[in-house]
């Protein structure tokens, strides 16, 4: 976790401190802001779902692996804490 330049903390998506902080994407102007408003705002509203809460990327990520188990890159870690948000 960052405070502007400084570093405050280091921790993971499973650290309960943290599941109602908010994820932030920084994009440099010249180099990415111009694809990254064409992946926002060009294609399926599915294409760009990011930002949010971490518990939401846990979500999201949950239901990615549900959607798409063959999908290895779907595949949740061995140590994952489930969100609890669907019966499994």
């Amino acid at each position: 976790m960052w405070c502007g330049t400084e570093k405050i903390k280091v921790t993971t998506a499973f650290d309960p401190d943290i599941q109602s902080l908010e994820m932030m994407a920084v994009y440099d102007a010249t180099y990415h802001a111009p694809k990254r408003l064409n992946a926002d705002f060009i294609g399926p509203f599915e294409n760009c779902i990011m930002g949010g809460s971490i518990f939401r990327a846990r979500l999201n990520k949950e239901y990615m692996a549900r959607t798409f188990p063959e999908a290895p890159w779907h595949q949740l870690p061995e140590n994952w804490i489930h969100t609890n948000s669907h019966p499994e």
